[in-house]
């Protein structure tokens, strides 16, 4: 009776831990709940929270960055193989193919090699390279090279008033959920582009975070 029982309470578990696809949005209670399985005492609840995971792809990303440092090993140990996995795959199949090449096996190259990668895209004709930047400024598993494909970013924007407010939405809309530090801010910039004295401040309080960062 206690297997059976044991058996019932973990189908109940593993009911309640449905997630959606990657197509569709993770809230983040689900997010935190498959992260919190993670370290769950069932070996099959692990699993199947990592699976899950998986599935969720970069929507996952910063609930998995910040289990990578959870002070419960098996969370962290498996959140850091998750992140790593996530780092294989940076193109999309929307991407034209220079910029699929471009990003092929990125995550293994040495960070040379991924600064000139970062480089190139930011030189793809019509702003092709623009949304893999995107993935960079979020994902990048190396801080200055966040950075630096967010400063790419900036120095290959468009000269025209039209190009700029287009390119500020797109990149709005990309880069506004991100709490990865060179995505707040270049959004900071973009605010400052559009009100000078009205964002000066927030813009102060970005230059101060990243000296205190270094």
């Amino acid at each position: 009776m206690a297997s059976a029982s044991t058996g019932l309470g973990l189908l109940i578990v593993l009911a309640g831990l449905a997630a959606p696809a990657e197509s569709t949005v993770a809230s983040p209670e689900q997010l935190r709940q498959l992260v919190q399985r993670l370290g769950h005492p069932e070996y099959a609840v692990r699993q199947h929270a990592q699976d899950q995971l998986a599935r969720l792809g970069f929507q996952a990303f910063e609930a998995l960055e910040e289990a990578a440092d959870s002070p419960d090993l098996e969370v962290a140990r498996r959140a850091q193989m998750l992140l790593r996995e996530l780092r294989q795959h940076y193109e999309r199949p929307e991407d034209p193919p220079a910029v699929k090449n471009l990003l092929a096996g990125y995550d293994r190259l040495p960070v040379r090699e991924r600064l000139s990668r970062i480089r190139q895209l930011a030189r793809q004709p019509d702003a092709t390279g623009l949304p893999a930047l995107c993935r960079l400024v979020k994902y990048e598993r190396s801080a200055l090279l966040s950075n630096w494909a967010a400063l790419e970013i900036i120095d290959a924007g468009p000269l025209d008033p039209a190009g700029r407010a287009r390119q500020a939405e797109f990149l709005r809309q990309e880069l506004r959920p991100s709490r990865r530090r060179a995505a707040q801010w270049l959004l900071a910039y973009l605010d400052l582009i559009e009100d000078p004295k009205g964002r000066l401040a927030a813009w102060a309080q970005c230059v101060e975070a990243e000296r205190a960062a270094y």
